[in-house]
């Protein structure tokens, strides 16, 4: 059984990584092109 408080320590650790996530955006690492040109094309 894992220790008291343990379980809420890891949700905001997962809530932490997931607004990093956010704010980074949704291209991954390995996306080689512009972001400003892709978003220009799409608009």
């Amino acid at each position: 059984m894992s220790a008291p408080g343990t379980f809420l320590s890891d949700i905001k650790e997962i809530r932490r990584r997931a607004r990093q996530h956010l704010s980074e955006g949704a291209v991954t690492q390995n996306y080689g092109g512009k972001v400003e040109d892709a978003v220009a094309l799409l608009n």
